[in-house]
Parts: structure tokens; sequence; C-alpha cells
């Protein structure tokens, strides 16, 4: 699916808003992926690259560590991101 929405601009805008698009599609897809990595490992381990960083005695979620664990933590997220969403346009 990013790849037909990166050609469909590609198809109408010049070479570099094409190229400044492609990489912040990129970036945008990297750094959601680093943040559901890092929010698996610190809750399914209770480390972040080997270094612990939950209380001694954290029994970890093992679930999260699983496939299935990334999309409930990925349908989580989008509801949390939904609600805040909500709540900031109530407030205007």
């Amino acid at each position: 699916m990013p790849l037909g929405r990166a050609e469909a601009f590609a198809r109408k805008e010049p070479v570099g808003l094409s190229l400044a698009d492609g990489l912040g599609m990129g970036l945008g897809f990297t750094i959601s992926l680093v943040v559901v990595s890092t929010i698996r490992e610190i809750l399914g381990k209770g480390s972040w690259f080997g270094i612990p960083v939950m209380p001694v005695g954290y029994p970890g979620m093992p679930y999260l560590l699983k496939p299935p664990g990334a999309f409930a933590l990925l349908g989580l997220l989008l509801g949390i991101m939904n609600f805040i969403s909500l709540k900031l346009e109530a407030k205007k």
C-alpha cells in the first residue's frame, strides 16, 4: 500500500518533492517500528538493549514478545492516539 501511494505521488510531482516524500515516508515508518519494538521490549522483558529498565522482580509480559503481541500493542497505540485526538478536537 505505501509503495502504491509513493508511486501515485511521484507520478504527479517533480523529482525533488518525490524524493523528499519518499525519505519522509521511510523515516516515519522507521520511527514507528522503533517505537513499537521499544515498547514491546521494555514491557515484554523489562530491559532495553539488554539493560534492565524495570524494577527487580518484574515478571514481564511474554505475550508482547510474540507476533500477536505486536498487533495488540499497535491496536492499543492507535486507540490511544484516537482518544487523544478526540479530546483535543473537543477542546476547540
